[in-house]
């Protein structure tokens, strides 16, 4: 070819394809393997271990496997599960699964062959565990939420996923790997992260290390359209980094949601708004103080908030309501009405549902019923609104539901009010205080009515505590020799993902940690002691074991089933004494006097002492019913405990006066009131050891409650009270948690936020 000179003349040579390599074969089987369809198998048995226990599979489940591939994990589902179903691509790989199974005599397994993101999903599975191909993970989990959101929800989905890929599953608000998907997930499921696995677990070895993660559906399922729901996180996530103003000014954006309200108010039969759109959209947005927030860093509540507010704004009557309320609020003049109380009327307006209808409704006499409130009635109703809202997006649906009528009552006496609050400040009666005090007496029973019918609701809809079944199941490597009581502080011990700190292994504080363990929490307990569990533990001298604090409990039966809520082994309680000694539980010995055996039973307490003391017969029954009467005053004291301080005060006299009668007695006065004989006074007195106090210094109320107590009869754990520690231990390390002995904590780091004391909630700095 013709070159310039000097220069050395080349050939142009035609490029070539690089040599594809050649496939990776099974070691087992001799399958090729296909790296562009993820095959990269699971080998490693203690991976597939950890996997099968943190699944928790029952006899009677259904499990759903996404990719078989040669059946490694799914061998090992067979003999655990009920029905075993399974999703593959490749034929060859669905058919060497079959044939495993069948070789093995399992028939409860079905695969099917195709792509796992169009084959339509069982029709009922409890599990899911998979080692997902990492191109279809984000498509697959979509899929398992919207079966949520659908109202069939399974009960757990372990999936192996790329590090990366769980890494921004797993991202908190205003980090960056923050997604749509993450948001997602948080709405209708619980996730944790459980182990990373090394590319040398797997053949081929894939480039990236893999997350092992457990999703839990939340139950019940949030109350959304998800379809409403899942388009406004398209449109905010689009430039999750840029301001909501500059994601809903965009000419596409206001294009396609104008269309679409067009086309609902169309459906609806509803007159669409005058007012330009893209007016109404920016009005959302500052009327929620959302223009300056960037998808990003909101959080659930805030989603839920702004979907809430752009469903308020899009119907057009209630638009006409609210809008003419807040007008009327406008037109009231400074010197009537407090810029606190404008503030709440406001506030009440917006949350509460007005409609055309309510506004025409008001009358002069649901204007002097709200006239009578004080505004921190007012405002505190209103504040348990907001905070309503909150709760029902944790799974307190309840809450709102108890509470909406009284909203309801409320917000139609603050428009009462507002219309006529002109003449009523130019000369109406003023209420007298008795009948203001009785209005708000009326008011916090109907609160405090509406808060237990929400305990009643809670009750009924759920079988126990959420998260108190199925949680993650890890293991602490540990010997037979050793106690999981004494499990000596190292920091290689700490987990990586710790959720939660409880500092003293206490009753109390590992009481805590187990139920936060149930729920899914991954929780440390730091103890400065030897051994853990408080006033439980035991220690060992010439070869006897001795128990320092637990020596016996009242009401097993009680206590027990609270145990078992959390505690991992089976915790037994014996009862003290036997059939023929009537199950004595104390026995009391007063100088040279003879023996005085207390037995279970109310009726063998009252009998046995009027045996010995018949001339003290009606004292004694009068005693036990005192012990009776006092600690049923006592629930009633402590309920009005509930109440805001001001209502105490009001609600004291009717709550409070018999607790505060006896409470504020000694034991030694109301013995030397009711009995004349010493020696019955001592007996009655012999248990003073349980609450530490003589009977000159310690109230009625403490005494009253120790009776109580042991009046059915007395009981010690079986194996000592070590074990009811050694239980919840075992519970917060099958969380992924520890218990770690010889810790004092020397300080405890506070950092300085910026927030609402009510709310809990921190604002960004």
């Amino acid at each position: 070819m013709a070159c310039r000179s000097g220069a050395r003349s080349s050939r142009v040579l035609p490029r070539r394809k690089p040599t594809p390599l050649a496939p990776k074969l099974h070691p087992g089987t001799g399958l090729p393997l296909s790296r562009a369809r993820g095959q990269h198998l699971l080998h490693n048995r203690g991976v597939l271990q950890k996997l099968i226990d943190a699944a928790d599979i029952r006899a009677s489940d259904s499990v759903f496997e996404v990719g078989c591939g040669t059946g490694e994990l799914t061998t090992e589902l067979l003999p655990r599960a009920r029905k075993v179903y399974t999703i593959d691509l490749d034929e060859r790989m669905a058919q060497e699964t079959q044939s495993r199974a069948q070789a093995s005599g399992f028939q409860n397994l079905e695969v099917v062959t195709g792509d796992a993101l169009r084959v339509p999903l069982p029709r009922r599975f409890d599990v899911c565990v998979s080692n997902l191909p990492y191109k279809i993970s984000a498509p697959i989990i979509f899929r398992l939420l919207r079966r949520i959101s659908e109202g069939q929800p399974w009960r757990s989905a372990v999936l192996m996923l790329q590090k990366e890929f769980a890494d921004r599953l797993l991202s908190d608000p205003g980090e960056k790997g923050f997604s749509r998907l993450a948001l997602n997930v948080r709405l209708f499921a619980r996730a944790v992260r459980l182990f990373d696995v090394s590319p040398g677990s797997f053949t081929p070895a894939p480039e990236v290390h893999s997350t092992v993660i457990r999703l839990e559906p939340r139950i019940p399922a949030p109350e959304v359209d998800f379809n409403e729901w899942d388009a406004l996180i398209r449109v905010i996530f689009f430039r999750r980094r840029k301001t909501l103003r500059r994601q809903f000014t965009k000419l596409s954006t206001l294009s396609m949601l104008e269309q679409n309200y067009k086309m609902w108010c169309s459906l609806s039969g509803v007159k669409p708004s005058p007012t330009p759109f893209p007016q109404l959209v920016l009005e959302v947005l500052q009327d929620e103080a959302m223009l300056r927030e960037r998808a990003f860093a909101m959080d659930l509540d805030d989603l839920h908030l702004l979907l809430k507010a752009f469903n308020k704004r899009g119907r057009q009557g209630r638009q006409d309501g609210t809008q003419k309320l807040l007008d009327a609020v406008k037109t009231i003049p400074a010197k009537e009405l407090s810029r606190w109380q404008r503030q709440s009327l406001r506030s009440a307006i917006r949350l509460s549902v007005l409609d055309t209808q309510d506004v025409n409704a008001s009358t002069a006499v649901l204007a002097r019923r709200a006239k009578s409130w004080s505004p921190s009635t007012r405002g505190s109703l209103f504040a348990q609104r907001r905070y309503s809202f909150r709760l029902e997006r944790f799974g307190v649906e309840s809450l709102q539901v108890a509470l909406k009528s009284t909203v309801w009552i409320i917000a139609k006496t603050q428009l009462a009010e507002l219309r006529a609050v002109k003449p009523m400040a130019g000369g109406g009666n003023a209420m007298s205080t008795a009948k203001m005090l009785g209005r708000a007496v009326g008011v916090s029973l109907l609160t405090a009515t509406a808060l237990v019918a929400v305990q009643v609701l809670r009750i009924k809809r759920r079988r126990g505590p959420k998260g108190f079944k199925d949680f993650v199941a890890t293991s602490v490597p540990r010997s037979a020799e050793e106690d999981c009581a004494r499990d000596r502080f190292s920091a290689k011990k700490l987990p990586k993902n710790i959720e939660a700190i409880v500092i003293g292994s206490g009753i109390g504080g590992l009481y805590l940690a187990a139920l936060l363990a149930k729920s899914g929490r991954v929780v440390v307990v730091l103890e400065q002691h030897y051994v853990a569990g408080g006033c439980t533990h035991e220690f060992t001298d010439k070869g006897w074991t001795f128990d320092t604090g637990v020596h016996y409990v009242g009401r097993a039966e009680k206590y027990g089933k609270l145990l078992e809520l959390v505690s991992e082994d089976p915790i037994e309680f014996a009862k003290m004494g036997s059939d023929s000694d009537g199950y004595v539980y104390d026995q009391i010995k007063i100088g040279e006097e003879a023996i005085h055996s207390l037995r279970a039973g109310r009726q063998n307490f009252i009998e046995d002492l009027q045996r010995r003391f018949p001339e003290e017969k009606e004292a004694i029954e009068r005693y036990v019913e005192m012990v009776v009467k006092c600690n049923k005053s006592a629930d009633l004291h402590f309920f009005g405990k509930l109440f805001p301080r001001f209502l105490q005060r009001l609600l004291d006299p009717l709550l409070s006066a018999k607790f505060n009668k006896l409470a504020s007695r000694t034991v030694k006065e109301v013995m030397d009131e009711l009995f004349h004989s010493e020696l019955l006074k001592a007996i009655l007195c012999g248990q003073f050891g349980d609450y530490g106090m003589t009977p000159s210094s310690a109230s009625f109320f403490i005494h009253a409650g120790i009776v109580s107590h042991y009046l059915d009869g007395g009981y010690y754990p079986v194996g000592g009270p070590q074990n009811i520690s050694r239980g919840l231990i075992k519970t917060i390390e099958k969380a992924g948690g520890r218990v770690l002995v010889n810790a004092p904590v020397e300080k405890v780091r506070i950092r300085r936020v910026i927030g609402d004391l009510k709310t809990a909630e921190v604002y960004p700095n």
